[in-house]
């Protein structure tokens, strides 16, 4: 399975209900840090976006089952905190605006959308093991959201390759913005595949639309393999699909 390869550009994401410019403090004892919300609670098991110096951008931090901040290592969802225990990515410490005085930085998604969803053109004939959330190697394209809080979204997206060298099967873990929208990019040898998701809602149901594009990049003659040049000669775009939640 190959992952993608997390965006680093600074994004307006989502302000969540839970993140404000005054909202606690940090606090250490001999066993590490954890943060005190000032509420009587403090964050466990995951991931939480704290402005701890009251700036107007948070950083993002794993807190374990027992409160403490996780340093300088990998997280149980295999991402990398420095250590200070911010969230990084290829050494660049991740942020978002946060709430201030009562002035929003984006709209707050109050609509988890932890769940599987099957491409609408199959949905539901042939999903038929939500616990496995897809028929792996019959084909058929799926994505499912494993955590989508304090706007960050994980999960796992799956395009229906049996093998071919166009293999878009990846996991993400990506900021989401005040449109619902978030993108991620999957490296290849030569060119890339940029998948734009974009969360909605009709008529009561949680749909994620796709956007796929495979670009090619200058050293594709040198680098791609035979089965991507044939597929691949003309830059890829493959239009919009539409997935719907899964029950």
């Amino acid at each position: 399975m190959k992952r993608c390869r997390l965006l680093i550009a600074t994004m307006m994401i989502s302000a969540s209900a839970s993140i404000m410019a005054i909202a606690g403090e940090w606090k250490s004892n001999e066993n590490g840090w954890w943060y005190d919300r000032g509420d009587g609670s403090w964050p466990v098991n995951g991931w939480e976006w704290i402005d701890g110096n009251s700036d107007g951008i948070a950083e993002c931090y794993y807190f374990n089952s027992d409160g403490y901040c996780l340093l300088n290592t990998a997280t149980p969802d295999n991402y990398i905190v420095d250590a200070n225990g911010a969230w990084i990515v290829n050494g660049l410490v991740q942020t978002q605006p946060v709430t201030i005085n009562g002035n929003e930085a984006g709209a707050v998604q109050p609509v988890s959308y932890v769940g599987v969803y099957a491409l609408a053109d199959y949905w539901p004939k042939y999903i038929e093991w939500p616990d496995e959330y897809m028929p792996l190697g019959l084909g058929y394209p799926a994505i499912r959201i494993d955590s989508h809080l304090n706007g960050i979204i994980q999960g796992h997206y799956y395009d229906g390759s049996t093998g071919a060298s166009l293999d878009m099967t990846c996991d993400f873990m990506e900021l989401v913005d005040n449109n619902g929208h978030f993108s991620t990019v999957l490296p290849e040898q030569g060119y890339e595949v940029v998948l734009d998701f974009y969360l909605q809602e009709s008529q009561g149901k949680k749909i994620i639309m796709l956007n796929k594009t495979v670009v090619k990049h200058a050293n594709f003659e040198l680098k791609a393999d035979d089965f991507a040049k044939q597929e691949l000669k003309d830059d890829y775009y493959s239009g919009i699909q539409q997935f719907i939640e899964y029950h």
